[in-house]
């Protein structure tokens, strides 16, 4: 995946906020703008200046981002450069928005799109790449889900099989914010078996980590929590629970081993012959998978990222 330019971000922040006119140039420095011969990427929407409230400024720029592009250029939609910078300032601002005007946005751009069935499965295929794709910056699978609504009322030149759209979309829909967390059975060190739900009793929250023995970046994610004063003094009090589970069915010698380094008063467990994972209880795209649930087991955050992480610590 291309690298994102930094400073178009920091300029669509500034736009939304009402001091820069332009991704690609006006009001910076007049020599680097100079340098600048082709544009990199798609230049935002100028801003009526009427329109000061932030709302207001991000439903205009997204409803006339793609208004100058031209689907019918074939050299343009082959600048990858140039089409990835686009998506991807357009998916900065469409992850601030809410699902109502996301869903209105999305549907602008497919429609706008579609004039070229090259360019809507080109464009399909890159915001799927960027907002699905575990290691991608833009990684947003809430946004993902608006655009396969979208794509499924007519799947026609989408460049995603109705398959593929409908597996997607059906796993986004599981453990989703603001639902109940799925119940699922755990083998622990001891070989008992356990719940998530008698695992989850009495605790206020829950931090629910989906992990791989293998996997280096759990250890580090696990290190972070393990060593956090704050949620140790609230395992101490009781009103935090940690559940470690390797969902996958994998070599339980080296699942013992790393269970062993785990702390004592985590819980912690596999899941017999990889049923998570066989059955999609939870779509684990990648390790580590961190939840936060509260008391009823409601999901209150879903493939928590390190930013996220680090508000609990």
């Amino acid at each position: 995946m291309k690298t994102i330019r930094l400073a178009a971000i920091v300029c669509l922040i500034a736009l939304l906020g009402g001091a820069c006119r332009n991704v690609n140039g006006g009001g910076g420095d007049t020599a680097t703008v100079a340098e600048q011969t082709e544009p990199q990427s798609l230049p935002m929407p100028e801003i009526p200046t009427e329109l000061t409230d932030s709302y207001e400024r991000m439903k205009y720029a997204l409803s006339h981002y793609w208004d100058k592009m031209n689907w019918r250029d074939t050299m343009l939609l082959n600048n990858d450069a140039y089409m990835e910078q686009s998506m991807a300032n357009y998916l900065f601002i469409l992850s601030h928005a809410d699902s109502l005007m996301a869903s209105k946005a999305v549907n602008r751009m497919l429609a706008s799109a579609s004039v070229n069935p090259k360019a809507l499965a080109k464009l399909t295929e890159m915001a799927s790449r960027y907002l699905y794709e575990p290691e991608s910056p833009m990684y947003n699978a809430e946004s993902y889900a608006i655009l396969l609504d979208q794509l499924m009322l007519d799947p026609t030149n989408s460049g995603i099989s109705r398959e593929k759209m409908i597996h997607d979309h059906t796993g986004i829909m599981k453990n989703r914010v603001g639902n109940n967390a799925s119940d699922f059975r755990f083998v622990d060190a001891k070989g008992r078996t356990g719940t998530l739900t008698e695992a989850t009793k009495g605790a206020r929250q829950t931090i629910l980590i989906f992990y791989d023995p293998d996997c280096n970046v759990c250890e580090a994610v696990e290190k972070r929590l393990a060593e956090s004063q704050r949620l140790n003094d609230m395992l101490a009090a009781g009103t935090l629970r940690i559940v470690a589970i390797d969902p996958f069915d994998g070599d339980r010698t080296k699942w013992t081993e790393h269970a062993a380094t785990l702390p004592s008063d985590w819980i912690v467990g596999y899941s017999p012959d990889g049923a998570i994972d066989e059955n999609e209880t939870y779509v684990i795209r990648a390790t580590p998978a961190v939840y936060l649930l509260d008391g009823d087991m409601t999901v209150i955050e879903k493939d928590a990222d390190d930013a996220t992480i680090a508000t609990w610590l």
